[in-house]
């Protein structure tokens, strides 16, 4: 199993408009979430994460992995390298709603520990958190963290990836919401 997390320079993000099989994905850490009108699964994995939302027979995925990561192509919604910020959103049948907003931040090196000794206490809370080794370049590994709120109608999830060896915090915002009845 990878413990380092990849170069920032090869994570994508992809969405797909069904779902995509857990056996192409090493989890590092999961959550499974039920509401009476959805099911929401979210994952760190080795490379990033893996989000899933659930509505009857319709299925959104987000999925944060490496460029050459092998996924498929039927229904890939979206598929961009995360190098810079944007703003992206779509639909999946009449009934649900995928946005998401991405920050790529450059943080400066002392600042990584201050992260490291916030996120510490998180780890008793509701959301995930997974801490990658060290890759020798810097005595800090990676750190990733999930927070999920899930109310009636919509969920949304904050996901935060640390890349300290390339002075980098990727910060994601993901609102899955069911049309209004």
């Amino acid at each position: 199993m990878l413990f380092v997390r990849p170069k920032i320079c090869e994570l994508a993000l992809r969405v797909f408009g069904r779902s995509v099989h857990p056996e192409l994905f090493e989890f590092c850490a999961s959550r499974r979430m039920e509401r009476e009108q959805y099911v929401l699964t979210a994952h760190i994995t080795t490379a990033g994460h893996v989000l899933s939302f659930r509505h009857g027979n319709t299925q959104l995925t987000e999925v944060c992995a490496g460029i050459h990561q092998e996924l498929p192509q039927q229904q890939c919604l979206l598929s961009q390298h995360i190098q810079h910020n944007h703003h992206r959103d779509c639909s999946v049948g009449p009934d649900v709603r995928w946005q998401s907003t991405f920050q790529y931040e450059p943080v400066e090196p002392l600042l990584f520990q201050a992260i490291e000794e916030h996120v510490a206490p998180l780890q008793h809370c509701e959301g995930l958190i997974h801490r990658f080794q060290s890759s020798g370049r810097m005595a800090i590994g990676a750190v990733s963290y999930v927070s999920i709120q899930s109310f009636r109608r919509h969920a949304l999830v904050r996901v935060f990836h640390t890349f300290p060896d390339a002075g980098t915090v990727i910060k994601s915002q993901t609102r899955f919401s069911l049309a209004s009845a």
